[in-house]
């Protein structure tokens, strides 16, 4: 159980990597609330694919986004929700019935964001459509020459106001539609399946008081100790 929730992590600590009232922004046309629907698949097979979460759900308004991933078969919920504006980070988890936060500030982003493998991205010449959008193409090389390269496409499309700040993609000016994400040496590929212009709540972007804050170490302890 303790692998199972450490690649969880893993698929949320960037999966949101990745919203707008029901119409498109009059400046640039562009939908600026809705959700983005992608499919989590896992390129390296192992026993504990049929466990693992399929899909992310990432909801966006304005400058703030929200990607909620439920695992375990509904033992629980995380989310993390991201605020460009102010430039914070909340992850929330709910687990049997109760309810944490950890709330990350810019220093704290930082200091996770050093703690990623050191990314080498280029923009190259490659067009692909994911989900009726056009996305450009870039590859993402590792100084660690152990550390496999790969494809990402991004569209310039979405108006997410910088959609990669508080990610490894932060020079990609655009929302992010296929990409891998690699933690504790589990691979996983994210691809944009559904883009839908609908009206977001506020409220999915704030923290109820029936929420505990933690800190991160605590919040990383809640996932590793569960079993």
């Amino acid at each position: 159980m303790k692998f199972f929730l450490h690649r969880t992590v893993a698929i949320l600590v960037i999966g949101c990597v990745f919203i707008f009232n029901g119409c498109s922004n009059f400046t640039t046309g562009k939908i600026s609330e809705g959700v983005i629907e992608y499919t989590i698949t896992y390129p390296v097979k192992s026993a504990m694919d049929g466990m693992m979460p399929t899909s992310m759900s990432f909801k966006f308004k304005d400058d703030k986004t929200c990607g909620e991933i439920s695992a375990g078969m509904g033992i629980f919920v995380t989310s993390v929700i991201a605020n460009s504006e102010d430039k914070t980070l909340l992850q929330t988890l709910k687990l049997m019935g109760k309810k944490f936060a950890y709330l990350a500030d810019t220093n704290e982003i930082k200091k996770i964001l050093a703690e990623e493998p050191k990314m080498i991205i280029e923009k190259v010449p490659g067009e692909k459509m994911i989900a009726g959008y056009k996305c450009k193409k870039a590859m993402v090389k590792f100084e660690d020459k152990t550390m496999s390269p790969f494809e990402v496409y991004y569209t310039t499309d979405i108006g997410i106001k910088s959609s990669n700040w508080c990610n490894p993609f932060k020079v990609l000016d655009g929302v992010l539609m296929e990409y891998n994400l690699k933690r504790y040496n589990i691979e996983m590929h994210f691809t944009a399946k559904s883009v839908s212009e609908v009206k977001v709540d506020d409220e999915i972007f704030e923290l109820g008081d029936d929420f505990k804050k933690i800190s991160r170490k605590e919040m990383d302890e809640m996932f590793e100790n569960f079993n």
